[in-house]
């Protein structure tokens, strides 16, 4: 391991600890803790692992911050990797493995909306979408759980419907019933 890794991670923990107006963000100096962390992969999680607590003090704030709410949060914390663009992991055999999840482009991400989802579903209204003869009708759930239509779309929210990703269109399209059951 270089000694300018090592210097840079053990520095972390003095870095945190300055006062907070003369502090820069979080992200920027846990950096080359994180860069430190994205150069171990391929090794052994275990040595990894015992390295990292050989360099943060756990006895200070400081040093358990860094290491149990960061580091370690990266690499063991499974519920909060759903949210993360950068997943550290470790494999079947124990060695630490690192997967990129950021978009390419704004349109080649599969989970890419032009608005945020909770706007688009509060305009949906729990109602579907169905097209014939290149009309598109709304459909507003029943008592029996099904779907009945109810009247044409304004033109307006037909094609703010076609500019959505097919993806979304497919979710909300058609009397079938809506995604996890209702």
């Amino acid at each position: 391991m270089k000694a300018g890794a090592i210097a840079s991670i053990v520095t972390i923990a003095a870095a945190l600890t300055r006062s907070r107006a003369a502090r820069h963000t979080i992200s920027s100096k846990l950096a080359p803790a994180k860069r430190w962390l994205k150069s171990q992969v391929g090794r052994p999680w275990d040595k990894v692992r015992s390295e990292l607590f050989a360099r943060f003090d756990t006895r200070t704030t400081a040093g358990r911050h860094v290491l149990f709410d960061h580091l370690l949060r990266d690499v063991e914390d499974v519920q909060w990797h759903r949210y993360a663009w950068d997943v550290f992991y470790v494999s079947h055999h124990g060695i630490l493995r690192f997967e990129s999840r950021r978009p390419r482009g704004p349109r080649l991400w599969a989970g890419w909306l032009p608005e945020p989802e909770g706007v688009l579903l509060a305009w949906l209204g729990g109602r579907r979408i169905i097209e014939r003869d290149e009309q598109m009708y709304w459909l507003v759930p029943t008592r029996a759980g099904g779907f009945r239509q109810l009247h044409r779309l304004s033109d307006a929210d037909a094609q703010r419907f076609r500019g959505l990703p097919t993806w979304f269109q497919e979710r909300h399209r058609g009397a079938r019933p809506a995604p996890g059951g209702a």
